[in-house]
């Protein structure tokens, strides 16, 4: 009996490891599609089963860190460290998910131990010791607060996602997590574009979709900018989730409003098919065209680059916005101010938390670049800044006290 009663417990421990690796392998080709969200599902399976926690607890925080989801990250990054795991960049990631949180000695004492001579990862390793020094400087900028006060437009935010407001005439613009259709990356639906009447600069009417020839359901649009006369708009659209080889689907499209209504969207011919492109800007005189990519050849992780637009329309070449912009980290979502100052975002220049609000002028050929510091800027990520006039704007931030993940904010200036 004692036999029988053993070969039935070896029996269904059996059934059950098979189940939690069948689990596990299901996981990892969701993680290999991009479709993060359900990949979390599996590997949370797994690592409950304790099937290989060391490794299922890696990649649920790669899922949460890839899906741009990185204080939730912290957690599994931890789990993974203690049950042994020996992946060579975990400590490096995790570093940059306890920054998120607000951990700054943490992520200087991971950063630390994950420096080392002979790291294959020679990017990794640049940004890790660069990060080091910006983690130095978190202390005096947290010293440096500006005289603003922001406040949460609560009558637009839901507990989706909002951001990259635009001001065009009286209505506010903005992409949002709204669409029938959820993205299997993050579990939110689909991003669209949609407006809003501004009865005030924090008070609008009921937001509604932008453009119907415009607004496609099975992928995500947003973050788009217009000629002066507002007749033509270049966005960006793309990634249904799943992966283009390495990389994302995602290119920058142009529309023109003709006989009362935006005509079929064109992707324009700087956008790098094999690449991600995004968040589109343009100058004053609409003469250059902003945007970031993660094309080959650039400083690391996502870039800003510039390109020439001439009299007929024509896009020249995507030029590098070079080293004083760029770093090994990601600098995304430029805007040009009326007086030719950028402002963007950034996760390597020295910040508070990942993307932190910069401005860059120049002056004398010289490129000064700075962070706008409290409070523009939180451990959160704070991103995709417009002026409305020279004391006040709107921008866009996932810190606390939100409505839910990004939250369009209004600023001004104090009295």
């Amino acid at each position: 009996m004692r036999s029988i009663l053993l070969l039935l417990t070896a029996g269904v421990l059996l059934s059950s490891c098979n189940s939690a690796m069948q689990t596990f392998k299901a996981g990892q080709k969701k993680f290999e599609m991009g479709e993060y969200e359900l990949a979390i599902k599996d590997f949370e399976k797994a690592a409950a089963a304790n099937y290989d926690p060391a490794k299922a607890n890696f990649l649920i925080a790669e899922s949460y860190r890839l899906s741009n989801r990185l204080p939730q990250s912290v957690d599994y990054y931890g789990k993974a460290l203690a049950s042994g795991s020996q992946e060579k960049d975990l400590r490096y990631h995790y570093a940059f998910a306890l920054k998120a949180i607000g951990r700054y000695k943490d992520a200087a004492d991971q950063l630390s131990k994950y420096i080392r001579p002979g790291l294959p990862n020679r990017v990794y390793s640049d940004r890790a010791k660069r990060e080091v020094e910006n983690l130095e400087a978190i202390e005096e900028l947290q010293k440096r607060p500006v005289a603003y006060e922001i406040e949460n437009i609560s009558g637009l935010n839901t507990a989706g996602s909002e951001f990259s407001p635009i001001v065009k005439g009286e209505e506010l613009l903005f992409t949002a997590s709204r669409k029938e259709v959820v993205y299997k990356t993050n579990g939110l639906p689909m991003l669209g574009l949609y407006k809003a009447k501004l009865n005030s600069p924090t008070e609008i009417g009921t937001p509604e979709v932008f453009s119907a020839s415009i607004f496609k359901d099975d992928v995500n649009e947003g973050t788009p900018v217009f000629s002066k006369d507002g007749k033509t708009m270049i966005f960006a659209r793309g990634n249904n989730g799943k992966k283009k080889g390495n990389t994302y689907d995602v290119d920058l499209y142009i529309a023109r409003f003709r006989e009362g209504a935006w005509g079929e969207p064109e992707r324009i011919s700087v956008s790098d098919s094999a690449s991600w492109d995004g968040a589109p800007a343009l100058s004053g005189d609409g003469k250059t065209l902003y945007f970031c990519s993660n094309r080959p050849g650039g400083r690391g992780g996502i870039d800003i680059y510039r390109a020439n637009i001439d009299n007929s329309g024509r896009f020249g070449r995507a030029v590098n916005m070079g080293p004083d912009i760029n770093t090994p980290g990601d600098d995304m979502f430029p805007w040009v101010s009326p007086d030719a100052k950028l402002y963007f975002a950034s996760d390597g220049h020295p910040g508070l938390g990942r993307l932190d609000l910069f401005v860059a002028t120049r002056s004398g050929g010289q490129i000064t670049v700075e962070n706008l510091g409290l409070p523009f800027n939180s451990r959160f990520d704070d991103f995709a800044l417009v002026e409305v006039d020279s004391t006040s704007g709107y921008f866009s931030s996932n810190r606390e006290g939100g409505k839910g993940d990004d939250d369009i904010y209004f600023y001004k200036k104090s009295k």
